[in-house]
């Protein structure tokens, strides 16, 4: 059983962190190096190592210039014995980085999904219970401010609750993350745990905090072309899924050439637009007249990054949507993988609990 480490002193609802504070990010992807960096900003002096397994080209310049340790394996990440560790790594890899990890730190941001498979998911599940882990799912846009707006928005409309929920996300591949080879991304391998419904599995866990948990897919489709991947994975997604009451249309994309990331709440005579590229809640009225309810300032994601990351390290005080857990992570790969057997078997499929 993994000890926790004695870098941190509980409180009421808060964490400290002493002076001597030591950080380990495992993955150099876009995803970890976003992390070594907010941990920088939070930590201006704290030693911060990013252990890079993977031969593809990474921009890794901006790492040393912020004086980040980058070594070639875990095993060398954990002499430092860090106090907190963000687990960055291919999803298929999650699993065996956090059993072995679990022997030399207790605390970790595990960055989403939670795992490439259920089956995974809940055994880290179970391993994060029996070693006393604790453990944050990187589900950042929980701590987003538009998405906050947009949950705030439908909270304070307290005589009608939306009918339903239209999510949307499109970009090409080309466009994730400039400069990497697309073919070699985590998002266009089945091995590594690519695909639009793990890589973009924001939209499915916003079902739950902007709605209701859900609990059957109604109908599902998945494409596999459109982008240079291996074959193997999702490039587009098109379901529906039903909770009590409310029923949210989810479309996903890495193969159109105009980004856009739309969440509609759909009332009776006007929905909630939430534009998350641009930072914007807007109602829309059915007669088309417009009411801005929100914008954003800059710098929305950077924010959100260092949030999650405070959560998980000092358990800062919530707001009105809480941080993803290990259960919640595990319910989202049930729901993935029952897109997947809808999509097989053209038929509905309830989302296992």
């Amino acid at each position: 059983m993994a000890k926790e480490s004695q870098k941190f002193e509980d409180a009421p609802g808060t964490r400290t962190v002493s002076k001597s504070e030591r950080f380990l990010v495992i993955g150099s992807g876009s995803a970890g190096r976003r992390h070594a960096l907010a941990l920088r900003q939070i930590f201006p002096s704290a030693a911060i190592t990013v252990v890079k397994r993977s031969t593809s080209q990474q921009p890794l310049e901006t790492l040393r210039n912020s004086d980040v340790q980058i070594v070639d394996s875990v095993e060398y990440g954990v002499l430092n014995s860090p106090d907190f560790i963000v687990i960055a790594s291919p999803a298929t890899m999650h699993l065996g980085d956090i059993a072995y990890l679990s022997n030399h730190c207790s605390r970790f941001l595990l960055e989403k999904p939670t795992a490439a498979t259920s089956h995974d998911a809940r055994a880290i599940h179970a391993l994060a219970s029996d070693a006393n882990l604790h453990v944050v799912v990187g589900h950042h846009l929980r701590f987003s401010d538009t998405p906050l707006a947009l949950k705030n928005a439908v909270d304070s409309i307290r005589e009608e609750s939306p009918s339903g929920l239209a999510l949307a996300y499109g970009q090409h591949l080309r466009h994730w993350r400039p400069g990497v080879t697309q073919e070699t991304t985590v998002t266009a391998l089945k091995k590594l745990g690519g695909g639009v419904l793990r890589e973009l599995s924001h939209e499915i866990d916003a079902v739950s905090f902007v709605g209701s948990p859900p609990t059957v897919v109604r109908s599902a489709r998945l494409s596999f072309e459109g982008a240079p991947t291996d074959g193997q994975v999702e490039t587009s997604a098109d379901f529906l899924l039903e909770s009590d009451h409310l029923t949210t249309s989810i479309h996903l994309d890495m193969t159109t050439d105009v980004p856009y990331r739309h969440w509609d709440a759909i009332y009776s005579t006007f929905m909630l637009r939430a534009d998350l590229l641009n930072g914007t809640v807007t109602k829309i009225h059915t007669d088309g007249t417009r009411e801005q309810l929100f914008t954003a300032d800059t710098g929305e994601r950077d924010r959100a990054a260092i949030a999650l990351l405070r959560f998980s390290i000092f358990g800062t005080p919530k707001g009105p949507v809480s941080a993803c857990d290990i259960a919640q992570g595990v319910r989202i790969l049930n729901t993935i993988e029952a897109v997947e057997q809808s999509a097989k078997s053209g038929k509905p499929t309830e989302i296992a609990e």
